[in-house]
């Protein structure tokens, strides 16, 4: 039970849902406000926003999963190996002494580097990896990644929670 096998079901549970979705297009997102704020902390270019923002549909698609361990090994997997490795990549690169910093949390690291990361390129690596795992190879492998990534920002698991860092 491998961590790709992990993020392929949660692939195929969300095709399953997205056959199933029906978009309200009159409806905004209940939380929009939050979002906007937490993308422009973030300091998130337009693309970036638009694809979190489109992502957001399908929140409801991944919580369904949280009774499952499926969610955990998911958050395990994208937050806290995948996103962490690559902040922990873009710090080394800013000169940081990345031993010090080896055994801080994905909140420290957002805390005492915000000012120093670029979360667009950050954003982009982040999902560049995930599509690398993938073994579903089509139109819909975009916005799976797009959708994962909204879900985890949205609820704070990544990017900056609040422009109080230094």
């Amino acid at each position: 039970y491998t961590t790709e096998v992990v993020l392929n079901l949660v692939i195929k549970h969300i095709l399953r849902q997205y056959r199933k979705r029906d978009i309200n297009f009159l409806d905004d997102f209940n939380n929009t406000k939050e979002v906007d704020k937490k993308l422009e902390i973030n300091n998130l270019n337009e693309r970036i926003s638009i694809e979190i923002k489109r992502g957001l549909d399908y929140r409801d698609s991944i919580e369904k999963l949280n009774d499952d361990t499926t969610m955990s090994d998911l958050q395990d997997f994208i937050v806290h190996e995948i996103y962490r490795e690559i902040l922990l990549k873009h710090i080394k690169e800013i000169n940081a002494n990345i031993g010090d910093i080896k055994t801080k949390s994905v909140d420290e690291l957002h805390y005492d580097f915000y000012n120093s990361l670029d979360l667009n390129k950050i954003f982009v690596e982040l999902y560049n990896e995930i599509t690398s795992y993938f073994d579903v190879k089509d139109f819909n492998e975009a916005n799976i990644a797009w959708i994962i990534i909204s879900y985890f920002f949205e609820i704070c698991d990544i990017g900056a929670k609040n422009d109080n860092a230094d």
